[in-house]
């Protein structure tokens, strides 16, 4: 080795054979045939659900795809006298409004709807939001939703708090109950 910077090289030893170390993975022939059937199984099987997928959704009766699952406390649950209950909690924000239009709307043009009561437990909230349920309710009042075949009564029921907002949209109902501890204005 030199002391002038150069890179030391590694000579190898005379008479000494090298010996080069190499791994090979083999895959069976068993192995290549499960994996083909593993892959064709599943193309058939997302094949499948879309198909699946695509029969429900023609299955479904035309104009209903947007509507909300109903959920029923009492009565028959195919009469022809419904009462809708529609929940308005916490901070009224007009991109959180969409659960409540769907709500108004569906009830609005369900024929065997009578009525809607509207549960209020709301601190309020922005102007625009307030603005827009109170639109909500007096368009059922009246009967100018789409597809609405009359006018609706709705009821509120505050229940701890309807303040700002929230009174401004009981303000639109035809009737206000409220708790005697409840906290409204």
């Amino acid at each position: 080795m030199s002391n002038s910077g150069e890179i030391p090289t590694v000579q190898p030893a005379p008479n000494v054979p090298t010996v080069i170390i190499r791994e090979t993975v083999r895959t069976s022939t068993t192995a290549k045939v499960l994996v083909w059937l593993f892959g064709t199984l599943l193309l058939v099987s997302l094949l499948g659900n879309c198909i699946l997928a695509g029969l429900l959704g023609s299955l479904a009766p035309s104009g209903y795809s947007d509507r909300l699952q109903q959920k029923y406390y009492g009565g028959n649950a195919g009469s022809d006298q419904v009462i809708a209950l529609i929940r308005l909690e916490g901070v009224i924000l007009e991109g959180t409004l969409d659960y409540l239009y769907k709500q108004f709307r569906d009830a609005a043009q369900d024929e065997h709807v009578k009525a809607a009561v509207l549960v209020i437990n709301s601190p309020g909230g922005t102007v625009t939001g307030s603005e827009l349920l109170h639109e909500y309710v007096e368009r059922m009042r009246a009967g100018n939703w789409e597809k609405q075949s009359a006018p609706k009564p709705v009821v509120t029921h505050i229940e701890s708090i309807a303040a700002s907002g929230g009174y401004y949209v009981a303000a639109a109902s035809d009737h206000i109950v409220a708790q005697p501890g409840s906290v409204t204005g």
